[in-house]
């Protein structure tokens, strides 16, 4: 159906960045086509309602077709005759099936209409978790024209729980971390892939603990990942110890593991331009989950100068910078642990901690029953009331 519209596309001297832009041109040539005995407008309006319709009954029905009676109700509901649907064919993006049920050519041209509702405001698609195509969709709305230029609604849907509706992540997964040569760690970039709208980046970052904790928990749903971060200036150097900790006794505890990488640090920095906050300490190591070779912790620092440190090598200079221009600098530690019950001199840095959203999870959750997916969410809440408490002295 996609290559059918070059010759339109060429002929019209269109030129499409965005698939939602797409999927549009698609759907207005169809409109074209079928407005000899519908209107457009009637034809788009139970369309998006129809769509809206099969997708949320999906797991009821099992199937992804109405039968006749059914868009009659939803016809008639919206004061639209019956004999509105005579003329549909197999030609057309709405068409029968040798049962006379009423179906979408494609699951995606459904999936288009679905997300338009959304736009538009429909509460139904708002208790139901999205495909992922349909996520793609979304974001390719708001770098669109179209999404440029409706940003009030695009904040409206950022401010729900994304990760109930499947929408967390918005953008592809940063890369976790990895082993790299010093000539690698400095020069590699992520690359750019699927990226929300500029104008979303702020709205797509929740603070989820008080301000006046130890801990900060950020939920940043563009990459689906939740910062535990360390916000340390109000308090004196015996309270800042209780959360500092040795490479060592990350490895013996398994928070190593949740180490942030270089490009998920970035990531963050990147939020606290967006928020116009401070969120990352300065002038202070920072833990990383990357290593030199299979061995060396790295740790950085967001200050004006490189760090004075006997243990640590200066590698150099990251690409990314903070909100007021200061620089990221990165250092590979040289001290290195003969074993766990060894007392080293370990950089005593400041971990910064990340979890990331399970992408085979989420496809899991798709697949749910409505009350395995309740069942799923109530524990979730649970995990993330838990998640925000304030640490006791302990911890």
């Amino acid at each position: 159906m996609l290559l059918a519209l070059l010759p339109d596309l060429v002929r019209e001297g269109r030129q499409i960045q965005e698939l939602f832009d797409l999927y549009q041109f698609m759907t207005a040539k169809w409109l074209d086509r079928e407005a000899s005995w519908i209107e457009p407008s009637i034809l788009t309006a139970v369309s998006k309602r129809l769509a809206v319709f099969i997708y949320a009954s999906r797991g009821r029905r099992g199937s992804d077709r109405v039968t006749v009676d059914e868009l009659h109700s939803l016809a008639q509901a919206m004061d639209i005759p019956e004999d509105r649907w005579n003329h549909l064919s197999a030609r057309s993006l709405l068409n029968r099936d040798s049962e006379g049920n009423i179906k979408f050519s494609h699951r995606s041209i459904m999936e288009f209409y679905f997300v338009l509702s959304a736009i538009d405001g429909d509460p139904a698609c708002f208790k139901v978790f999205w495909s992922d195509f349909m996520r793609e969709l979304f974001v390719s709305w708001g770098n669109s024209q179209q999404g440029q230029s409706n940003v009030v609604r695009a904040k409206q849907i950022l401010a729900m729980d994304l990760n109930k509706l499947g929408l967390s992540p918005l953008s592809e997964p940063l890369d976790g971390p990895q082993d790299y040569s010093v000539r690698t760690f400095i020069n590699s970039r992520a690359s750019r892939q699927r990226r929300i709208a500029d104008a979303w980046r702020a709205d797509s970052i929740k603070i989820l603990s008080a301000p006046n904790q130890i801990h900060r928990v950020i939920e940043d749903a563009e990459f689906g990942l939740i910062w535990e971060v360390p916000h340390l200036s109000d308090y004196d150097t015996d309270e800042i110890q209780i959360i500092q900790t040795t490479h060592v006794e990350m490895i013996k505890t398994g928070m190593s593991k949740r180490l942030a990488s270089k490009v998920q640090f970035l990531a963050l920095l990147e939020a606290e331009a967006s928020l116009d906050m401070e969120l990352l300490m300065r002038e202070t190591f920072l833990w990383l989950g990357d290593r030199i070779g299979k061995r060396s912790p790295i740790v950085v620092s967001v200050s004006d100068a490189p760090l004075e440190h006997s243990g640590v090598k200066l590698l150099g200079q990251l690409s990314g910078k903070d909100r007021n221009g200061t620089p990221v600098w990165a250092y590979e530690v040289l001290t290195q642990p003969t074993g766990f019950g060894s007392r080293v001199a370990v950089v005593s840095a400041i971990p910064t901690l990340v979890s990331e959203t399970d992408r085979q999870s989420r496809q899991k959750l798709h697949s749910m029953s409505p009350e395995e997916l309740r069942s799923f969410l109530d524990g979730l809440n649970h995990e993330q009331k838990s998640l925000t408490a304030e640490p006791d002295s302990a911890s």
